[in-house]
């Protein structure tokens, strides 16, 4: 499956596929960009329109730093393939 990521206003990236939002964050942030030699993290999420409440999707690799975004994306998409059925 292809996702296609989107760069946030806080510099992360997410990707969406109808409630369930893939997403990578920088650890450190300056002016609304990652910060030069920062780690990412990854998560992935579901939306419940019945109760208005997110919960985490998938196993739980927030805790997880990587390197670069592109591994952080990497580890998001394995985490919703994972879960996915």
């Amino acid at each position: 499956m292809r996702f296609e990521w989107n760069q946030d206003t806080d510099g992360g990236f997410r990707a969406a596929i109808g409630d369930i939002t893939l997403y990578v964050t920088p650890d450190r942030s300056k002016r609304g960009k990652p910060a030069r030699g920062t780690t990412w993290r990854a998560g992935v999420s579901i939306w419940c329109e019945a109760t208005k409440t997110i919960s985490r999707y998938g196993r739980d690799v927030y805790s997880q730093q990587v390197a670069k975004a592109r591994d952080a994306m990497r580890l998001a998409e394995s985490v919703y393939t994972e879960a996915t059925p």
